[in-house]
């Protein structure tokens, strides 16, 4: 097989790849578009109502937003860099508001009409409730 030959097949498995996990990434996205009313734990073992949404990005990848109020007011944060696992319905994405940063782990019905999971702070392992349905 040739240098150009080899190349070529290369670029193939890379774009097919690419386009594979945009496709991952939009199908998941679009299931669980919208806005889910919320219960977060706080750190103090407070549930928190409010209100988390999910949308897609123009790359296609999840990412979202959030709102709730504790003893200080409203607190508005987003949720990024996220990453999903079709097969189980996990998202992962870091989070960030007034109170700090940290990282969101949850789990999607199959409909994708709830979710339940957990979010803890930058920095640790104790995870707190986060909790929404459609």
């Amino acid at each position: 097989m040739s240098i150009t030959n080899k190349l070529g097949s290369t670029l193939l498995v890379v774009i097919s790849l690419l386009v594979s996990e945009n496709t991952i990434s939009s199908s998941l996205g679009e299931s669980i578009e919208g806005t889910y009313n919320s219960e977060i734990t706080g750190s103090s073992n407070i549930i928190y109502s409010g209100i988390t949404k999910f949308s897609l990005d123009s790359n296609g990848r999840i990412s979202g937003a959030y709102t709730f109020t504790d003893g200080e007011g409203e607190a508005v944060g987003r949720l990024y860099n996220c990453t999903e696992k079709m097969e189980t319905r996990q998202v992962i994405c870091n989070w960030k508001d007034k109170l700090g940063t940290g990282d969101m782990d949850i789990n999607f019905s199959e409909d994708y009409k709830s979710f339940s999971g957990g979010w803890n702070d930058a920095g640790s392992s104790l995870k707190h409730p986060w909790n929404g349905k459609k």
